[in-house]
């Protein structure tokens, strides 16, 4: 038995679910992306943005209702795979379809160096951008961030849809306009400390409610809306600006 089955077999005996290797049950909506997309292709470039205007529409009057917005995926993956096509010269292959239709079923997606992950991932982010809740594409640097959003931003712009970047150094105002976009380029670091900061909503009033066994101060802050909730504990008598470092999270809502 090779080492590959053993590995199989430790991982289910361990509960583990294993890499999923077929794509079988992908290849359906694949043929239905590719079917829609030969129509599309006859179509004229205003006549694509009228389709995508409408798909926009309809996406926002399911995302309020609590429609998933996966019904519409087969229209949205076929007219962004045309917009790529024509705004970039890049029609996405069928596995970079397969690896969009994946993320947007909640999978984790492994793709080779060159496999073209950058343009799979418009696929998806247009899908959930569309509902106008905005999306956010994390990346390694500033540099790929800044590269993927000017390099991915015409397929964007041609389905009208607007693109932010997120770079080291940026000003508060600079951050809430890239946040406000339907699509939010950034890295892990970037957006992980803004969410923490609050740099996009500004400094909430902090209520403090007590000190811990330990002698920290708690401080629980909300979002606006109350969208999100996070009860931060400081160092006793230390300072509860926003950037300190020394803080540890005790829990986290999110939406």
């Amino acid at each position: 038995m090779t080492t590959r089955r053993w590995m199989r077999r430790l991982e289910k005996w361990r509960g583990i679910e294993r890499v999923e290797e077929n794509l079988a049950p992908y290849e359906e909506a694949l043929r239905e992306i590719n079917r829609l997309g030969e129509d599309f292709a006859r179509k004229t470039d205003d006549q694509l943005r009228e389709i995508a205007a409408l798909l926009r529409e309809r996406m926002r009057e399911s995302a309020r209702g609590g429609v998933s917005s996966d019904e519409l995926l087969v229209e949205v993956f076929a007219l962004a795979r045309e917009a790529a096509a024509r705004a970039l010269g890049m029609r996405p292959f069928d596995v970079q379809v397969i690896a969009g239709v994946a993320l947007s079923s909640g999978k984790l997606v492994e793709m080779q160096t060159g496999e073209g992950k950058t343009l799979a991932a418009v696929l998806p982010a247009c899908l959930n951008a569309a509902t106008g809740r905005g999306v956010h594409v994390l990346t390694f640097n500033d540099y790929l961030a800044r590269r993927d959003a000017a390099w991915m931003g015409p397929v964007y712009r041609f389905l009208g849809l607007s693109v932010g970047v997120i770079q080291e150094g940026m000003s508060v105002d600079a951050r809430r306009a890239a946040y406000a976009a339907d699509v939010t380029y950034a890295t892990a670091k970037e957006a992980g400390f803004d969410f923490l900061r609050f740099y996009v909503d500004g400094v909430p009033v902090a209520s403090w409610s007590g000190t811990t066994n330990t002698g920290w101060q708690l401080y629980t802050y909300t979002l606006p809306a109350g969208a999100h909730t996070l009860k931060w504990a400081y160092e006793k008598d230390a300072s509860a600006s926003l950037g300190q470092d020394a803080a540890w999270i005790d829990a986290v809502t999110l939406p």
